[in-house]
């Protein structure tokens, strides 16, 4: 079955990560105490399929 789908439609994938900070947390993170800066990072991790 993925066989006969890389074959026909999917043409390649890839990995990637993604690491931001977000700029309105981390304005209210330095004016408060509600928003700590751990609220303020995000991480991501996927795969990224290419098809035809």
């Amino acid at each position: 079955m993925v066989s006969a789908l890389k074959d026909k439609h999917l043409t390649g994938w890839g990995l990637y990560f993604e690491f931001s900070a977000l700029d309105a947390y981390l304005l209210e993170a330095i004016r408060t105490e509600y928003v700590t800066m751990l609220d303020v990072w995000s991480l991501a991790f996927g795969i990224t399929f290419y098809f035809h």
